[in-house]
């Protein structure tokens, strides 16, 4: 009853009882979030999940952290699942796949259906606007899409996600490929959009287009929700408009781009076919737009690689002031600064666009290609500077980027500029960027050059640093238990013997799959809390939050200081250090196996069989059993103690409080 259960996410729940398991798992499950430890934030969304399955905001929360722990295809899965969660599947895509004259001849049909859908969930077209966002973010989702590394329950539940998305993406958007000439267009479209799901570079044009297809619809919505959702807590038109004219138009340019120099073949679908000439499968989009805005879109996908000035001429028609509209937000500018940076994809070096692709895309050269990177690449430092500036110290509230929180609307931009937005992947390599991190961030230290995706270094070293002080945790525990005087009997040390076996063998798990699956990181977690006294776990800070990239202590940085602009020595360093992180952990799950048969001379089975014949060990047995135990957790603390990289964080027992 109170006036807290208006807002997200207890909003289904006024007038109702609410349950004190959700709210205590929604408590801790948003504590951890905010102090960083995702793979805890995550169990613990799931256990609010299990208890609210249909809400739609906790789920945005948690496709959120699964954004920051790179887990991109399960992001899209779980917008996905909450976006069907409202209306039945058909139902939604009959209305995104209407007509104008369709409108027309029903003028009341679809309003008041939208209109229903919005008063019924107020998150819905801030739920659209992320779905159709992490749609148009293809080059990570599509990279997961394909991945092969995954083992063991990471790879069944990235199968599964594939299996379900391919089979509502072919319902969904099959009219993008259907020409509707006549009726077998139908099935043969629905075969097209599974063949182009089966080929990197085609599924990152169908994504592309999909996305501009919902942005489309929700700015079109989007009027309908100003008589629903209170003035300022849902995302503004002019945001869609730019996504809409200008962001989404650019990211398909450039996949369409890559499609026409990978000359790759997959499965009957040729190059020829998919691109059908400059502008792909726009003229399908016709029949469902109006003209002025297919206009601009076309515009924008044929001019891949975009000059500046016609970028900037295009953000500011879809910026400029119209009735009702304030002025510009700290999120506009945020977006500019996007769409800025996105663009010089057209003038920087990329890697090829898939695998199996014989030609890498080469961009223009020369000193005109030059002069426009260094404009682009202005702009955005224009724009990310008024960002910063309009946004200043205030509380967040309903951050678009990311999702509800407590912290400073400024801390949150600096961290998803800096570490996950894909957009400023070129842009985080010029020394322009370096430059704005020295004046805004003040780190008082030396900057870095970051690589394109930060987002696996910064996994790779929270996975050394959580395994490295979980093992230091569990062996200065079993020391403290062999101290004297004796503190436990026979069953006390069976029960210590079952849980450090049980964590062995999640070890051993954890190793076959590089320790990449945040359950079995999350389950690691939990055992060593069970097992160690909870005041020394909070004193040293366990599980260590998931690291920024400025936290990581990066040992002998060669490449990461040159003056060049882009020579590969960062993306090289980057991609070293994730595979020695690899290495260690795959070493520990070999000597796993050793060490747990060395510690089964006096093991569980032992004790029990003394327990049951009522016998009781010597104290000098159970001594050697705990310091064995201690010396092989001491194994793999030595195998993580390495300094080629690791994190630094504040230590809490070293913070000077106020008196």
């Amino acid at each position: 009853m109170t006036r807290l259960a208006r807002v997200a996410p207890w909003r289904p729940w006024r007038h109702r009882d609410l349950p004190t398991g959700l709210f205590e798992a929604y408590n801790e499950a948003k504590k951890r979030h905010d102090e960083r430890r995702l793979d805890d934030a995550l169990w613990w969304y799931r256990e609010a999940l299990r208890l609210d399955p249909f809400n739609s905001d906790i789920r945005m929360m948690v496709a959120s952290v699964q954004e920051d722990l790179g887990l991109f295809l399960a992001a899209l899965d779980t917008y996905h699942g909450a976006l069907c969660l409202g209306e039945l599947e058909s139902r939604y895509a009959a209305s995104l796949w209407t007509r104008r004259r369709d409108r027309w001849r029903h003028p009341f049909r679809y309003p008041v259906a939208m209109l229903s859908a919005i008063s019924r969930r107020r998150e819905l077209i801030r739920l659209r606007y992320q779905y159709a966002k992490t749609l148009a973010y293809s080059e990570r989702t599509v990279e997961d899409w394909f991945a092969t590394d995954a083992v063991g329950e990471r790879r069944v539940l990235r199968d599964q996600i594939r299996d379900r998305l391919t089979a509502a993406f072919v319902d969904r958007y099959w009219p993008v490929l259907s020409p509707f000439r006549n009726a077998a267009d139908r099935a043969e479209a629905y075969e097209r959009t599974r063949t182009a799901l089966e080929a990197v570079a085609t599924a990152r044009v169908l994504f592309n287009l999909a996305a501009l297809q919902e942005f489309h619809r929700l700015y079109q919505d989007s009027a309908l929700a100003w008589w629903v959702v209170p003035r300022g807590s849902t995302v503004n038109r002019r945001l869609l408009r730019l996504a809409r004219d200008v962001w989404a138009p650019l990211r398909l340019g450039r996949a369409l781009h890559d499609l026409t120099q990978d000359r790759l073949t997959a499965a009957g679908l040729t190059v020829d076919w998919f691109t059908g000439g400059q502008v792909g499968d726009l003229p399908n989009l016709r029949r469902w737009w109006s003209l002025r805005p297919y206009r601009r879109t076309e515009t924008m996908v044929r001019g891949w690689p975009v000059q500046p000035e016609r970028l900037r001429d295009a953000i500011g028609r879809a910026q400029r002031r119209r009735l009702g509209t304030g002025r510009l937000d700290y999120l506009d500018y945020y977006a500019a600064a996007a769409v800025y940076s996105y663009a010089l994809y057209g003038y920087v070096p990329v890697p090829p666009p898939s695998p199996a692709a014989e030609l890498a895309p080469a961009p223009p050269a020369g000193l005109e290609d030059d002069r426009r990177r260094r404009s682009l690449t202005g702009y955005a430092v224009i724009e990310l500077q008024a960002a910063m500036a309009s946004a200043g110290s205030r509380p967040a509230a309903q951050v678009s980027l990311q999702t509800t929180t407590q912290t400073g609307v400024a801390s949150r931009l600096r961290s998803w500029i800096g570490s996950s937005d894909p957009d400023f992947g070129r842009l985080r390599g010029s020394d322009e960027f370096r430059f704005l991190q020295l004046d805004l961030y003040q780190p008082m230290r030396s900057v870095w050059r970051r690589p394109e995706n930060v987002t696996r270094i910064r996994i790779a070293a929270y996975v050394k640093k959580l395994l490295h002080d979980g093992a230091g945790l569990l062996e200065r525990n079993w020391h403290r238990r062999c101290a004297p005087p004796w503190r436990g009997d026979v069953h006390d040390m069976i029960e210590w013997l079952d849980l450090d076996n049980r964590t062995w063998r999640l070890l051993g798990k954890m190793a076959e799959d590089r320790a990449w699956y945040w359950l079995h990181r999350a389950q690691f977690s939990r055992l060593v809390t069970e097992a160690v006294d909870l005041v020394r776990v909070a004193d040293l800070r366990f599980p260590p939050p998931v690291p920024t990239f400025d936290e990581l202590v990066i040992e002998v940085p060669d490449g990461l200081e040159s003056p060049l602009r882009r020579d590969g020595a960062v993306e090289k360093r980057v991609a070293d250090l994730t595979a020695h992180v690899d290495e260690i952990v795959q070493q520990i799950g070999r000597v796993t196996a050793e060490l747990s048969a060395a510690s089964a001379e006096l093991g569980l089975g032992a004790l029990r069989r003394l327990d049951a014949d009522g016998d009781q060990p010597d104290l000098t047995s159970l001594r050697e059993v705990c310091s064995r135990r201690a010396a092989h957790w001491q194994r793999v603390v030595d195998l993580l103690s390495d300094d080629r990289l690791r994190v630094e964080f504040i230590d809490p027992e070293h913070i000077q409080l106020e008196p």
